[in-house]
């Protein structure tokens, strides 16, 4: 099952009612659920603000839903979580809530733009997000990365082949559904116990970020 809407407790509970394995892709659940697969959402964000503080960045937007799903939830309180460890520097994050979605994020960096938010760098909650608010910057006039850097996450295929090349977190899709597919194989043949698995995203640096040249003035 992959992005259930079903509550942690009712999944549970199907678990328990049905007679064939169940089997989770991108939520992390309790082995009652059945067996699961999934991205730490909180170290994916940690590992992006991580990037953008490493390279001088101090005033951060993140861009995306805050409670559209168990995910986007984890994620938002993540950037709020990490950014808050770094009080010391004078690290500054700010949310913008938006759908998911290229237009989503075009719109959002544009609502972020006329509320005069100091930043000097956006993380999308999606590749999609992050390349909509890259297009409202450039259209805007703003460099990317030259004044502002831009990344997301998932490491989506078109990424790579935007200008400039998307910064992101491989969310290690692949891994996940090969690996599915081979705990639903062993499933059907003997019912093995087996338990959750959570792994680990990735840096995946490209053109999109960089270190700010602005740092103090507002985009």
């Amino acid at each position: 099952m992959n992005g259930s809407l079903l509550t942690d407790e009712q999944l549970i509970s199907l678990n328990q009612q049905v007679d064939i394995p169940l089997v989770h892709i991108g939520r992390s659940l309790s082995a009652d659920a059945g067996y699961s697969i999934a991205v730490d959402q909180r170290l994916l964000i940690e590992t992006a603000v991580d990037h953008l503080v490493e390279i001088g960045h101090r005033n951060i937007v993140y861009v995306g839903p805050t409670s559209l799903t168990k995910a986007s939830i984890e994620r938002s309180s993540a950037f709020a979580e990490v950014v808050s460890q770094f009080q010391s520097l004078n690290v500054v994050g700010t949310q913008i809530e938006c759908l998911l979605g290229f237009e989503e994020g075009y719109e959002a960096c544009k609502q972020l733009l006329e509320q005069n938010v100091r930043f000097s760098a956006v993380i999308g909650a999606t590749d999609e997000v992050a390349a909509g608010c890259m297009s409202a910057l450039k259209e805007a006039g703003i460099d990317v990365p030259g004044q502002v850097s831009v990344m997301g996450t998932d490491n989506d295929s078109f990424g790579a082949f935007m200008s400039p090349a998307l910064t992101t977190i491989d969310t290690k899709t692949k891994e996940m559904v090969s690996r599915v597919m081979d705990v639903a194989s062993q499933l059907t043949k003997n019912k093995k116990y087996l338990k959750p698995e959570v792994i680990t995203g990735a840096l995946v640096e490209r053109f999109s970020t960089s270190h700010p040249s602005n740092i103090g003035k507002t985009i």
